[in-house]
């Protein structure tokens, strides 16, 4: 079974999410902490990442993180904000392979998203 590390400073959107993806038959842990996430990142196939968080990291400061970190796990932002055309194009340029889903679509685009990156 392949897992998926859900990265949400919102615990009950977390939670919602949760139940979506494991309903799609996948492993799911949450948290919380983005410095426990950062530790943990690697041993899961796929993470969903939260582009604005109000810990001390933003999406953007934990995916550099990982890129310092040389880590290889695919990512898929999922955000309340829509990003524009300008940012979603430097995000795809610095952190090629990124996908992103805006939450209000998440019932409908998430779990094809997942099947596309990690099957």
């Amino acid at each position: 079974m392949k897992k998926i590390l859900i990265l949400e400073d919102d615990r009950d959107f977390a939670e919602v999410e949760k139940m979506l993806v494991q309903k799609a038959g996948y492993g799911v842990a949450v948290t919380l902490n983005p410095k426990k996430a950062l530790e943990d990142v690697k041993k899961y196939d796929l993470l969903l990442l939260d582009m604005i968080m109000v810990s001390k990291f933003t999406g953007r400061q934990f995916l550099e993180k990982m890129k310092e970190m040389k880590v290889k796990t695919p990512v898929i932002i999922v955000s309340g904000v829509l990003l524009s055309e300008v940012f979603a194009d430097e995000l795809a340029k610095k952190y090629p392979g990124v996908g992103f889903v805006q939450k209000t679509y998440m019932n409908e685009k998430l779990i094809p998203m997942i099947k596309d990156k990690i099957g």
